[in-house]
């Protein structure tokens, strides 16, 4: 089983390369307009100069008198919306783009592959979570995972990275391991603002680790580091958000536009929470909870942000072994499909549909 899995996750990854390697996208993404790779590889350079500056100032002040050889003009209105754990991400992209001589489209080209390589790192995580969990329908979600995960890295998105931190958590949980499922916790939550969406796994990890143990036999240590990945978390968030008022001002979330949309989310999540509390564990209706509430307050509902839909179907059975995780999966499979085009305008399916836009005479 692992070597088969090794081969189809690289026999993936080798045919994803080829879109950007073989295509003629100006940014080397599949739909010709996705620059967050550049973006991001130009605010890491950046935040090495300046590292209060991306949080507290649009992006085009904050990168002034700052030479980079790849410095693009993009998101110039904007703070930094990320944790400090994406500059380390994209550290070495970063370097690369300022030391090596190359063209905006090699670079454009370059990142796509590595956030495909985040992309199939991430996919291999999803795949080890549920050989830890129930067996129950998890081709069905490893498929939707594939196809979620392989759309972020084709359009350059690294989102995938804090999911595959979020995939070895419910791993750890599954195996009995929650100090390492808590430093997981912590790995992603540096990564993603977004990893909200796995806290209540979080928190069922944290008690596990001091369930029935004298405080003096608790894991300190990693309490410590998620405290401090808490910090950090915190305070870059603090010092992001009052700089985006403007932007923010512009903008509307479901909320605030109510109607049959709002209607329909609330309730469908309504419904997948008591179900995933019933047939799985509380732990991921509060993902569910979580998550509706990410959809709800989304101001920019974009396809990769319905991206922590994935997370509790691959964490049945996880925390606590689940009754029915086949309807468990199956009632969180509908929710996302429902939630995920009518909040943030997307399918999982639609990499099929972009790629077929790309290759069409």
């Amino acid at each position: 089983m692992p070597r088969i899995r090794a081969s189809v996750i690289s026999l993936s990854l080798a045919l994803a390369s080829l879109v950007p390697l073989a295509g003629d996208s100006p940014f080397g993404d599949l739909s010709h307009w996705y620059t967050d790779h550049l973006h991001n590889s130009h605010a890491a350079w950046v935040f090495f100069h300046r590292p209060i500056a991306v949080y507290r100032e649009p992006f085009g002040v904050a990168r002034r008198g700052i030479a980079y050889r790849q410095a693009v003009a993009l998101w110039d209105q904007m703070p930094m919306a990320y944790p400090p754990g994406m500059f380390v991400l994209f550290a070495p992209l970063a370097t690369i783009g300022q030391v090596v001589p190359m063209s905006r489209r090699d670079f454009g080209v370059l990142g796509i592959l590595y956030t495909l390589v985040l992309a199939h790192l991430a996919i291999l995580a999803v795949w080890l979570a549920l050989e830890a969990v129930e067996p129950d329908a998890r081709i069905v979600v490893g498929l939707v995972s594939w196809l979620l995960l392989l759309r972020l890295g084709l359009q350059g998105f690294y989102d995938s990275a804090w999911i595959a931190c979020a995939a070895m958590m419910v791993r750890a949980l599954a195996r009995d391991e929650p100090t390492t499922a808590m430093r997981w916790f912590a790995a992603a939550a540096l990564l993603h603002f977004r990893a909200a969406a796995i806290a209540p796994l979080g928190l069922a990890a944290a008690i596990d680790a001091v369930r029935g143990k004298p405080p003096h036999a608790w894991p300190w240590t990693t309490l410590g580091c998620v405290g401090g990945a808490g910090i950090l978390v915190i305070a870059s968030f603090t010092l992001m958000y009052p700089a985006t008022l403007s932007f923010r001002s512009q903008l509307h979330n479901l909320a605030e536009i109510g109607g049959g949309r709002l209607m329909v989310v609330v309730i469908v999540s309504a419904i997948a929470a008591v179900f995933a509390a019933r047939w799985s564990d509380y732990a991921v209706a509060g993902m569910v909870v979580v998550c509706a509430i990410l959809a709800v307050i989304d101001l920019e509902p974009w396809w990769w942000h319905g991206t922590p839909l994935l997370v509790p179907m691959v964490a049945v059975g996880a925390w606590r072994k689940a009754s029915r995780p086949s309807a468990a999966r199956g009632v969180l499979l509908a929710w996302l499909l429902v939630v995920q085009p009518l909040a943030f305008h997307g399918s999982p399916a639609d990499v099929f549909v972009e790629l077929a836009d790309r290759f069409r005479p």
